[in-house]
């Protein structure tokens, strides 16, 4: 796994959630379910993206991710499969981690309000 790149802003300890994403060879899904996602993170400042890129070409995807307040790059080097996904668990620093794959709609603006109220009134499903 290379190293995981920040957004040039400050960036803060802990989020409510990481959003972690896992790429490979699907580009123009991948910037659908991106902006299906910025629509849903609204004007939130406690949510990261992490986009962990399983693709083997040379090409930069960190750009997809500019519309993001708080977002980080994984580039694993190779086509990891699902395990790819740990590589992203490995730099996020949420504390609900909400794993997508890059063909996801996401039609809830609420999503995030939700997912803190189910975590919120059963804390067990956390564990």
């Amino acid at each position: 796994m290379q190293a995981a790149r920040n957004a040039p802003s400050e960036v803060p300890a802990r989020f409510g959630f990481s959003v972690i994403i896992l790429t490979y060879a699907r580009d123009t899904a991948l910037q659908t379910t991106l902006a299906s996602l910025r629509n849903a993170i609204g004007d939130r400042q406690d949510v990261e993206v992490v986009l962990v890129d399983n693709n083997v070409d040379k090409v930069d995807r960190a750009s997809f991710l500019t519309v993001f307040a708080h977002r980080r790059y994984v580039r694993t080097g190779a086509n990891k499969g699902v395990s790819g996904r740990n590589d992203g668990m490995a730099v996020a620093k949420g504390e609900i981690l909400v794993l997508l794959d890059d063909d996801v709609l996401i039609e809830s603006h609420d999503l995030f309000d939700k997912l803190s109220a189910a975590f919120t009134s059963e804390p067990a499903s956390g564990s």
